[in-house]
């Protein structure tokens, strides 16, 4: 629970502020409402809890994949193609 806020405001925020980021809902209250929203709010997964760590990284990776952007030996993730926008 955010106050005087919600999850949405957060991920329109968030998408604002870095374009190349990924978005992902995690709630404890579904509800079809928030699933269509997260659809319209391009939000690239929506996790209901208690929701599996490793599905959540996946997610990460799978969306980090999808915009170009690859982590490195180190960890450490290169830049995303230009040519992605």
């Amino acid at each position: 629970m955010i106050p005087e806020s919600d999850g949405f405001t957060v991920v329109q925020d968030m998408q604002e502020a870095n374009p190349y980021g990924v978005t992902i809902l995690l709630t404890a209250y579904p509800a079809f409402e928030t699933a269509v929203r997260s659809i319209r709010d391009e939000v690239d997964d929506y996790f209901t809890k208690p929701a599996d760590l490793d599905a959540i990284v996946s997610a990460i990776d799978r969306n980090l994949l999808a915009r170009g952007i690859q982590k490195n030996r180190l960890g450490q993730e290169s830049q995303p193609d230009k040519r992605l926008k």
